[in-house]
């Protein structure tokens, strides 16, 4: 199948995965648990993007609670509501350029909080799980500007954003899961 070259805000090219430091989270934080998400390319072409990697934030992971049907657990100030799109702010700090290309992913990680979070935020990542209970990890939905390296052009990384700022949010629903087991 031949990728598309038009300007449309279409997903970007990528498969995205989340993976889990082990199958099990200890309540306790020992040892810590880490869920990381990975950007890899699914096509040919390798793609620029500008995507969010705030490494305070919790990349729109979501916990869900198979037990009370799915539901997303944890404090209401942690975890924004389901309907809720991680998004790309034009002044952003945090927004980051990335190249994405043949085996050179883009990896963020997260590591769950157990302890209560500050500057105001209540409880922690941990704070509903119960020991012995398997829980899910997703991600919202969530929104890039890509292109093509090929359509990018020459240019420093201010020009790269630049010309990146001008295409159409790209809107979308990472298809990814990963399972554990709080203990």
């Amino acid at each position: 199948m031949a990728e598309a070259q038009n300007l449309s805000p279409s997903e970007p090219p990528v498969t995205i995965s989340l993976t889990t430091s082990s199958p099990t989270c200890s309540l306790s934080g020992s040892p810590p648990f880490t869920v990381s998400i990975e950007w890899a390319l699914s096509g040919s072409r390798p793609i620029w993007a500008l995507i969010s990697l705030n490494s305070g934030r919790t990349y729109g992971i979501v916990i869900r609670d198979p037990s009370r049907k799915g539901r997303r657990i944890g404090p209401p100030t942690t975890f924004i509501a389901d309907e809720g799109i991680l998004t790309i702010e034009e002044d952003d700090e945090d927004v980051t350029l990335v190249r994405i290309g043949p085996n050179k992913p883009c990896r963020i990680s997260y590591t769950f909080t157990t302890e209560p979070k500050v500057s105001g935020l209540r409880g922690s990542d941990t704070a509903m799980m119960k020991p012995g209970m398997p829980y899910e990890l997703t991600l919202r939905k969530t929104c890039c500007r890509w292109m093509y390296e090929d359509e990018m052009g020459d240019g420093g990384e201010v020009e790269r954003r630049r010309k990146l700022r001008e295409r159409p949010l790209a809107l979308f629903t990472p298809d990814c899961r990963a399972w554990f087991e709080a203990v």
